[in-house]
């Protein structure tokens, strides 16, 4: 065989093992690529049960007929269609004069890292749902806390008994709809009746009136390592030594599952001190760099009785949104950078003792503040509102 011919055949054996192997590569990837738009079809097609049961109880509490079985005869009722004509006029005024304002400032207002954070911790929070979910549209998770109790889901009692706690609730949101925050004292009061148990209701119903579907409501108390410990709430005897809360799962597109933890207990230092294991759940479950929203607070973070849960929110958030009954001026370092919006006043009456000089002198810098186009918290009957968005450098 000649040189020439020699060398032609290993190029022509090479060529040919090239096809063969680049075929079998190219079948492997169309294979792969096959098994991969299955998976991808699978995850599509796969959707979230939501529990009917849940999303009829409270569907009647928010008046909201999508929501409610259309085999049941509760939306005829004369009884359902009088307390939704109420009902819905006060829904309508809060999305008219607070919700829908709020949704459209933020956007301008706000970082995207910020309003579309993947986790909220919400401290002082009670049951309030629906103006920290105009803020923040993208929250997969939100943590919660208050003095309120977590109570029960009360579905199992029918949706009759809905039917006859539509009043209650109304009531119960009195303060919320008219003033956007809750009073303690009357929440307290109001959410100790056999309808309307704990902050569980409320939420449920702020969610299915935002358009979310219940998935589950499974009440927990958290053991000695911060862990939670899931229980039947009609079979366990209630204790002041255990920290109880509510972990609420819901779903806006029936294929990715969000959650909401509401916890109760007292935030001082020393009840954080004889709870150890509230602070260990907070360790675990906030992530680092979150956002923290503070709203209508009573201005407890100024006090060094609540350092634990200040030092907190100190340390995990990257934004820290709030009115100035959140967390003192003072304690944000130069590691802070902030901005504001809308009037510094004094505090209202009912607070003594927390005015910031120096929060008023930064207000009073014209150029540095942003105007509020909306109003809520504590100065609601005048309208100087702030809001102050501390971001960690």
């Amino acid at each position: 065989m000649s040189k020439m011919k020699y060398q032609f055949s290993v190029v022509l054996l090479v060529f040919m093992v090239s096809v063969i192997f680049s075929n079998c590569t190219s079948k492997k990837k169309d294979a792969t690529n096959e098994t991969n738009v299955k998976k991808e079809d699978t995850a599509v097609v796969a959707k979230l049960n939501t529990d009917v049961n849940l999303n009829n109880f409270y569907g009647i509490l928010a008046c909201d007929t999508t929501s409610i079985d259309l085999n049941s005869d509760i939306s005829k009722k004369n009884k359902f269609l009088e307390n939704c004509t109420a009902s819905n006029a006060l829904w309508n005024k809060m999305n008219t004069n607070l919700l829908t304002p709020i949704s459209n400032w933020k956007s301008s207002a706000l970082p995207e890292s910020c309003i579309n954070t993947d986790f909220l911790f919400y401290p002082f929070s009670g049951p309030d749902f629906l103006i920290p979910n105009t803020l923040f549209t993208q929250t997969k998770h939100i943590v919660m806390f208050g003095l309120e109790l977590p109570g029960k889901d009360m579905s199992k009692y029918g949706n009759e008994f809905a039917l006859n706690s539509m009043p209650l609730m109304q009531k119960s949101l009195r303060d919320y709809f008219g003033k956007s925050y809750f009073i303690t004292k009357n929440m307290m009061k109001d959410l100790k009746s056999d309808s309307l148990n704990g902050v569980t209701p409320l939420i449920s119903t702020f969610l299915v009136k935002s358009n979310f579907k219940l998935i589950s409501i499974k009440n927990f108390k958290l053991n000695a390592a911060g862990e939670k410990v899931y229980f039947e709430f009609e079979k366990d005897t209630f204790s002041y030594a255990n920290i109880y809360g509510v972990e609420i799962n819901y779903t806006k597109d029936l294929i990715n599952s969000l959650q909401i933890d509401y916890l109760s207990f007292n935030a001082e230092d020393p009840s954080m001190q004889n709870h150890p294991e509230i602070m260990q759940f907070f360790e675990k479950t906030i992530p680092s760099n979150t956002v923290s929203y503070l709203k209508s607070a009573s201005y407890l973070l100024h006090y060094n009785g609540f350092s634990t849960i200040r030092n907190l929110v100190l340390n995990k958030s990257k934004y820290v949104l709030q009115d100035d009954t959140g967390i003192a001026e003072r304690y944000f370092t130069n590691d802070w950078k902030l901005s504001l919006w809308g009037v510094y006043e004094k505090p209202i009456s009912d607070f003594s003792g927390v005015y910031q000089k120096e929060l008023d002198s930064l207000y009073k810098v014209k150029n540095q503040v942003n105007p509020l186009p909306f109003n809520m918290g504590y100065h609601y009957f005048n309208g100087k509102q702030n809001l102050l968005l501390a971001e960690k450098k």
